[in-house]
């Protein structure tokens, strides 16, 4: 599966600071002497600050920085760096710090103008009853007021400094933090196999426009409310300026949630590759499945307990050169040796046969396949996650666009080169990873795909559980239930104990659902889909009201520090929701439109989770191996011992019957018949609500005859799956039916011969045990055709 580490959620990139460190302790992001730690938080969850207010400073700010200089920062520092160049330093002081002090970064900024507004209005810029509060008065608002300092304890260039100070990504490093998510479109294959090269590139391009309008929206939205007086962080802080505090608990809730299913993934696809790895090249070894899946997990009890992630940078890009090496030699291998076929029957019961690839959608698979190939997707766009941290970095946000479109451009690009080139060379075959699609007789490349990929899932799996239990305890622990900081002792003993559970349930989850494909596709329904498609378009409505609402002598007034409105309730969002009415109804309808698909999302993944566990055995078995697993297991079933030597023929036949069979059910709608038996059964339905059961007749034929001792696998199965002729004519419908003997009759043929007939008693659905007891009662009576 794809490892994306900087799409930790829009919370943190661990690349970019020290700020996962921060989440769920005391002190929620790094800054330079604030007095009173414990109020600062509170500036993220105020809301008593309006709209219109992170509106003003937004402005502000934008305004500023469009004269901040670049140079030096982001990627040209680190080639500076490389090649031994010094960087140029700003020289122009900041209010309070002496000219050249040192700031992050190598740079030093001045205050903006526009934000010394106590000299044009004889004020402070804060409000007027913002005080410093102490120990014995923290949780009220009384306490002396003193100048230039907030009611949070921060002084007003103290906390400019500090915001301006960690304030250092360019454009270009935004690119690369996006383009991160690339690294890793080792699903592309399997969902192209599912849609076709058409429907597939298609969907892929169409996604990928959608995903950059999506951007575009929050890029709009980080401009218009971000200040270095009220810096936004993530994801959830931008829904509470829109909507509120409820808002910000459903997006930092459901992006814990997608932290979990990520491990949940990782545990699934590194248990994969550990059984690949201990079959060998003859494919004679084995480990149990789910073994395998508690070995990785058992690496996460012990990494886990480390709470500080700053010196796992250095890893994470490792990671990304890491998964570079695994693209390229996962589309050259794929192109040399053929499909892992013992891989794919396993996991998608796909017969051996000739590769075969679709310019359409592919015959063999239905809607709940080519939703689920589409999930995937949108799991390969899920960066919008992280977009807001990654503007909450950049000394100028507004250039976020560059980075956003060159970014998608070629993460798009990349996506359907891979998938293109391994579709073609594996078609039907092609798996989730890819890299677990060659096969052992390439058993050198594919144990270097799965080690390297087992690497980067470990740091994946420690950064996603690490930052996903800090958000989570964050968001619901420390807010609802007042639960300690993470930095106490009391904390780091929860810390401890929360590690172990959080990772044990992933662990159930993966051993219960060992599907990766629909379990990804799950994720993204669920979860990612939400934070790119969803969210967005219905965030900018709320923006877009608010913002449109204000009118000329309306807004914002810093010299007071007063909010001037002169209409409240509905009919001031109805006001701004009229003023771009063509914008606001077509994200409205995009945001029903993204609701929708991540419900049949939904539904498609669990259905085929649940058709998957019918079918599902060990995927580190070899061929053989595993045709014994699901013959033996159905024969086993019905009470019949299979003979060894006829289990490869009966596995194959059994696995064209299952093809047939979906072929034929995914015709349904087409065929005259099956219209005709909706009405047959509609009219069983009714007249059983009033009868408990019918008395059907049946057809006289003559008996078959049993198979041979010696039949061969194929006339077993044409015995099995023929159509008994003697009951179907008058059970087409499907309701369950049993058949009891009424004695000899006449052969039509011949008045000499006696044959036997039968009668059947036709029930309700889901009540087969009242069929049974009137087949019993029948049979007791041992009735006759004469008597009956």
């Amino acid at each position: 599966m794809a490892t994306n580490f900087a799409a930790l959620g829009g919370v943190a990139d661990p690349r970019s600071g020290d700020r996962p460190d921060y989440i769920g302790t005391t002190h929620d992001t790094p800054r330079h002497n604030a007095q009173t730690q414990r109020r600062h938080s509170l500036i993220y969850s105020d809301s008593s600050i309006t709209f219109e207010e992170y509106n003003w400073w937004a402005e502000r700010s934008r305004e500023y920085e469009k004269e901040l200089s670049t140079e030096g920062a982001g990627i040209q520092g680190i080639l500076n760096m490389l090649i031994g160049k010094k960087t140029k330093k700003e020289t122009e002081g900041i209010q309070g710090v002496p000219p050249g002090a040192p700031v992050s970064g190598g740079l030093v900024q001045p205050r903006p103008e526009a934000e010394k507004i106590k000299e044009a209005g004889g004020k402070s810029d804060d409000h007027s009853d913002r005080v410093v509060p102490t120990e014995k008065d923290a949780d009220s608002d009384k306490a002396s007021p003193q100048p230039n300092v907030d009611r949070y304890g921060i002084t007003e260039d103290e906390w400019y400094h500090a915001q301006r100070a960690v304030r250092t990504a360019t454009w270009g490093s935004v690119f690369y933090l996006i383009t991160t998510d690339i690294l890793g479109p080792f699903s592309v294959p399997w969902a192209i196999s599912q849609m076709g090269y058409g429907p597939g590139a298609g969907l892929y391009i169409g996604f990928g426009i959608l995903a950059a309008y999506s951007g575009s929206q929050l890029w709009r939205m980080f401009c218009g409310l971000d200040s270095t007086k009220f810096p936004l962080r993530n994801y959830g802080d931008l829904a509470f300026r829109v909507y509120g505090n409820w808002a910000r608990l459903l997006a930092n809730t459901l992006q814990s949630f997608q932290f979990f299913m990520n491990v949940t993934i990782l545990i699934v696809s590194n248990g994969q590759g550990l059984g690949q790895m201990v079959a060998g090249r003859s494919g004679t070894g084995c480990i149990c499945f789910v073994v395998a899946e508690l070995v990785f997990m058992l690496c996460g009890f012990v990494l886990g307990q480390i709470r500080t992630l700053q010196r796992l940078g250095m890893l994470a890009n490792l990671a990304v050169w890491l998964n570079i090496i695994t693209i390229i030699m996962t589309m050259v291998v794929t192109n040399v040796y053929p499909p892992n076929y013992a891989a794919s029957l396993a996991s998608y019961s796909t017969p051996k046969g000739p590769i075969t690839t679709y310019a359409y959608w592919p015959p063999t698979t239905k809607l709940n396949d080519h939703i689920n190939g589409l999930m995937q997707g949108v799991y390969s766009y899920g960066g919008a996650t992280l977009f807001n941290e990654l503007m909450a970095e950049m000394r100028r946000p507004h250039d976020f666009w560059k980075g956003l479109i060159c970014a998608e451009f070629f993460i798009v690009s990349v996506y359907l080169i891979m998938g293109m080139v391994v579709y073609n060379a594996q078609g039907q075959f092609a798996f989730n990873p890819a890299y677990q699609g060659i096969p052992n007789s390439a058993y050198s490349w594919q144990t270097l795909g799965n080690a390297l990929s087992y690497i980067t899932g470990v740091i994946a799996a420690l950064l996603y559980g690490n930052i996903g239990i800090k958000v989570f305890y964050a968001s619901v622990f420390r807010d609802l239930f007042h639960f300690p900081p993470l930095d106490k002792k009391i904390g780091k003993w929860i810390w401890v104990g929360l590690v172990p559970v959080y990772w044990g349930l992933a662990f159930v989850v993966a051993a219960a659902i060992p599907q990766i494909s629909y379990l990804s596709a799950f994720v993204g329904a669920a979860c990612i889909l939400q934070f790119s498609y969803t969210f967005p378009p219905i965030l900018m409505v709320g923006y877009n009201c608010q913002k449109d609402a204000m009118r000329s002598d309306e807004g914002f007034d810093p010299t007071s520090g007063q909010i001037v409105r002169h209409d409240t309730g509905f009919k001031r969002w109805m006001r701004g929701f009229m003023k771009k009415w063509y914008m606001n109804i077509f994200d409205s309808i995009y945001f029903i439109g993204a609701l929708a698909v991540a419900g049949l999302g939904i539904y498609a993944s669990v259905i085929s989770n649940f058709a998957s566990a019918c079918l599902r055995f060990d995927t580190t078995s070899t061929h053989e191996e595993c045709e014994d697993s699901l013959v033996s297991t159905l024969a086993g079933f019905i009470g019949y011992r299979t003979p060894q030597k006829d289990i490869p023929e009966y596995a194959e036949l059994l696995s064209k019957t299952w093809k047939n069979f979906e072929l034929i059910a995914s015709l349904d709608d087409y065929q005259p018949l099956p219209n005709l038996d909706r009405k047959l059964k509609d009219a069983y339905d009714e007249v059983l609500a009033e009868f408990d059961l019918l008395a059907m007749p049946t057809v006289l034929s003559p008996a078959d005859p049993l198979p041979a001792v010696d039949a061969t696998p194929r006339e077993h199965m044409a015995k099995g799956t023929g159509k008994l002729e003697n009951t179907g004519p008058f059970n087409m419908t499907g309701h369950p039916a049993l058949a009891f003997p009424i004695g000899l009759v006449e052969s039509p043929a011949d008045p000499q011969v006696k044959v036997r007939a039968s009668m059947q008693i036709v029930g309700r659905f889901w009540s087969k045990a009242q069929d049974t007891a009137g087949g019993i009662c029948m049979g007791s009576k041992r009735p006759t055709w004469k008597t009956f």
